[in-house]
């Protein structure tokens, strides 16, 4: 995702890491979700066309991902 393109239509980036971590900084805009918490909210996050997943390495969004 380059931050400087703005984000269409149904689509949302999801910030999957702790609330703390998201406290302390984050994509503006993105919703913050994280990873244990992903199966919890699939009904409400299948609405959208796209979801860009982010976390500080790539564990956590990957796990988020197979859940999804």
């Amino acid at each position: 995702y380059d931050k400087h393109q703005k984000l269409g239509q149904g689509e949302v980036i999801l910030d999957v890491r702790r609330p703390e971590e998201y406290a302390e900084g984050h994509i503006a805009g993105a919703k913050n979700i994280s990873h244990e918490q992903v199966l919890n909210h699939v009904d409400e996050l299948k609405v959208h066309k796209a979801i860009y997943i982010h976390c500080k390495r790539g564990g956590r969004a990957k796990t988020a991902f197979e859940a999804l």
